[in-house]
């Protein structure tokens, strides 16, 4: 049996987000963000796997695990945590202290490889969750102490992803033309790419049968079809896309 880690208090609820992650501490002593059920178990595949490839690309990602929750636990918190967290297997992420969501003031602040890369992880995994302009928008990015943390994925491998309006609203949209010029910055994020999906198969293996059984029943994510979007995506066929 997979002994996974165990939530010891939820504290309270975060309301920015769409999944609405409870603030929780672990039995680590440590503070995470759990999404369970409200999350839904696509939602969670997709943080699970997207922090596994973003990990593996380079990406500042907060500390993460799959976490579970007592049903007296649950119950203690009240009828929100029993409806939005659940006693299935949950994707927490590490809070970080200090942090708050990046604001646009700061991007100029931000390492320009680092901006690049986290553009061109988000171009492969089609993800268009991570949206800032001077108006505002959701980055899913953040800040503290000077340094930038990666977070949020469960909207990643998009089927109805659009390069326009990526390009058009994604928080560091102002790195493609450099890249996209540039052959040798082409083939180094092609290597990173194709680095990055060796982790696919163990990230895979590693997801709670919960989220597996559920998937099967549904048909709602194809790990193989994924698989080989990224694997032809990393051979350059992200370009053709980025080019368009």
């Amino acid at each position: 049996m997979t002994h996974y880690l165990e939530i010891t208090e939820i504290r309270n609820r975060a309301r920015q987000g769409r999944t609405e992650p409870f603030m929780c501490t672990a039995a680590d002593g440590k503070a995470y963000f759990v999404k369970g059920k409200s999350a839904t178990f696509l939602g969670c595949i997709r943080e699970w796997m997207g922090a596994k490839l973003a990990t593996a690309f380079g990406l500042p990602v907060p500390p993460f695990t799959i976490a579970v929750t007592s049903s007296e636990l649950l119950k203690l918190y009240g009828s929100e945590a029993v409806l939005g967290l659940g006693t299935d297997p949950a994707f927490a992420s590490q809070h970080i202290p200090t942090s708050h969501e990046l604001k646009y003031e700061v991007l100029s602040q931000i390492d320009k490889q680092l901006r690049r890369d986290v553009l061109m992880f988000d171009a492969w995994v089609r993800n268009e969750d991570r949206s800032l302009t001077q108006k505002g928008g959701n980055p899913n990015l953040l800040w503290s102490e000077n340094s930038l943390h990666v977070i949020d994925h469960n909207l990643i491998f998009d089927k109805d992803f659009t390069t326009d309006i990526f390009l058009d609203t994604h928080v560091f949209q102002a790195e493609i033309t450099e890249i996209l010029q540039d052959f040798l910055l082409r083939e180094h994020y092609q290597t990173r790419m194709q680095d990055a999906l060796n982790v696919w198969s163990s990230a895979w293996d590693t997801l709670p049968e919960e989220w597996c059984e559920q998937n099967e029943e549904s048909g709602l994510f194809d790990p193989e079809a994924t698989f080989q979007q990224l694997r032809d995506d990393a051979q350059g066929a992200i370009w053709t896309r980025l080019m368009q």
